[in-house]
């Protein structure tokens, strides 16, 4: 594998793509992914949520033929953890039709948390509650 720095963002698209189709995940978080711009780098069966503080964005994908966004009341947040910047998503997902996919795991929701966390220089400052209390509920 080459990589051709001409076509950087093809390239990644192409990654990304590659990796949805062939890896058997139902959840990927990018952070400041700049491959969107041509919608053909997310397989048909995928769907995402974004989150933007200032210039900084958080892409949080999601299988769409093994989860749907959670219909309860709160069920997803977005939000900056510094004030504008470090953007975070807190998504509870609901496993669709689990009877037919055979899971024995009984797992029929999860929450799933796609972020870009500060520097360890900025740590000392405390994240935002917006991050902090879907957490508690």
């Amino acid at each position: 594998f080459v990589w051709n720095q001409t076509d950087c963002r093809g390239h990644a698209q192409s990654a990304l793509r590659a990796m949805l189709q062939d890896s058997d995940i139902d959840f990927a978080n990018l952070i400041e992914f700049d491959g969107f711009s041509n919608l053909t780098a997310i397989p048909d069966t995928w769907a995402r949520l974004q989150s933007t503080c200032g210039r900084d964005r958080v892409d949080l994908l999601y299988n769409t033929s093994r989860w749907r966004n959670s219909s309860l009341g709160g069920a997803g947040q977005v939000g900056c953890m510094i004030s504008e910047d470090r953007p975070f998503i807190v998504q509870a997902f609901e496993r669709i039709d689990t009877a037919t996919e055979g899971s024995s795991d009984g797992l029929d929701g999860v929450v799933v948390i796609g972020a870009h966390f500060p520097h360890p220089s900025r740590f000392n400052e405390s994240l935002s509650d917006d991050l902090v209390l879907p957490l508690r509920l």
